[in-house]
């Protein structure tokens, strides 16, 4: 009777080979797990760095060409630099009054693009999060109308990766033809 016992015992228990190759499949398992979180993890970054890149560039641009296209004129000496980052536009419009406005666009210490109207500051296009790393303003004239090329480059930087993205964009100043 006691032979009949230990072998049922037998049966029922776990030999230590295959508890083993159980821990052996369990921590496989674990390991492939911990790997598609890391890695969904660093897409989700790489998304929301990508993400805080469009929005800056997107509200800068719309901007710039919003003040573009209502100028008249570029203003063109000190307050203007073509060709060369950082560049500066100053920009010469009327309001609906007929009053004369200004509109200046340079990049400030901290690679900020900043932004001024009739001389006084209003604040910053891109967040402190996408600091300006290429401004590049062309002036464009035809002799019948003007137009200003933009090349701009922003950069994230998050957990020791750097993203860049470069936009280019031209518009015509509606008032100067």
């Amino acid at each position: 009777m006691n032979n009949i016992t230990l072998q049922k015992n037998r049966q029922r228990a776990f030999t230590l080979i295959e508890s083993i190759i159980y821990i052996c499949i369990f921590a496989l398992i674990l390991i492939a797990l911990v790997q598609t979180i890391i890695s969904v993890n660093k897409s989700y970054g790489a998304i929301k760095s990508n993400q805080a890149i469009e929005i800056s560039a997107s509200d800068s641009l719309n901007r710039m060409s919003r003040d573009i296209r209502n100028a008249t004129s570029i203003i063109i000496g000190a307050s203007s630099t073509f060709g060369i980052s950082p560049g500066k536009l100053a920009l010469s419009s009327k309001d609906g009054a007929g009053v004369v406005r200004t509109v200046e666009y340079y990049v400030d210490g901290a690679n900020m693009l900043q932004v001024k109207e009739n001389g006084i500051s209003v604040g910053k296009l891109t967040s402190s999060s996408t600091p300006i790393s290429n401004l590049i303003f062309t002036k464009i004239d035809t002799g019948n109308s003007s137009a200003i090329k933009i090349d701009m480059s922003l950069q994230v930087q998050k957990n020791k990766a750097t993203t860049t993205e470069s936009f280019h964009s031209s518009y015509v100043l509606r008032g100067s033809y």
